[in-house]
């Protein structure tokens, strides 16, 4: 073969070749289900809903925490409306989102990368230890608690 020629086939091969890995790419994108489901954006860091199940698993595996607050009377409710805010990190940043829903009995849940823990009739103090052992960046209010309490301790 001539020296032209093999440039020839050389070119059609790499051309042939990047035509063809561009149709597989097209085809494998519809083959598996296409656009990835849709993500509720966070309008406030406390929801009076749930939010779907891909929405929660997209928040916690960015680092957020959720605490679900399922309440027959609202005695919690200045409380975990403040938790956002109160359970920030150092730097100021929120990690927690708050679902607060209307149910017969109350109990909560507290999910995030750290585990799932089920607080049957939750209070102040139960609500705040669980975010402390369960939220990915300890709030100063977590770091004082475990300060005094090691402090209690040596005495």
């Amino acid at each position: 073969m001539k020296e032209e020629t093999k440039k020839k086939a050389m070119v059609m091969f790499i051309v042939g070749s990047l035509f063809l890995s561009s149709i597989a790419f097209f085809v494998i994108g519809f083959a598996t289900g296409g656009a990835p489901p849709a993500i509720e954006p966070l309008t406030s860091f406390v929801l009076k809903k749930e939010l779907s199940r891909e929405s929660e698993n997209f928040y916690i595996s960015n680092g957020f925490t959720v605490l679900r607050l399922y309440y027959g009377n609202s005695s919690l409710d200045g409380f975990v409306t403040a938790l956002p805010d109160s359970m920030a990190t150092v730097s100021g940043q929120r990690q927690l989102i708050v679902e607060k829903i209307a149910a017969n009995q109350t109990y909560a849940t507290v999910e995030s990368l750290n585990g799932k823990q089920v607080l049957n009739d939750p209070d102040e103090a139960k609500i705040t230890g669980a975010l402390c052992e369960k939220l990915m960046l300890k709030p100063p209010v977590c770091l004082f608690k475990n300060i005094s309490a090691s402090y209690s301790k040596l005495q």
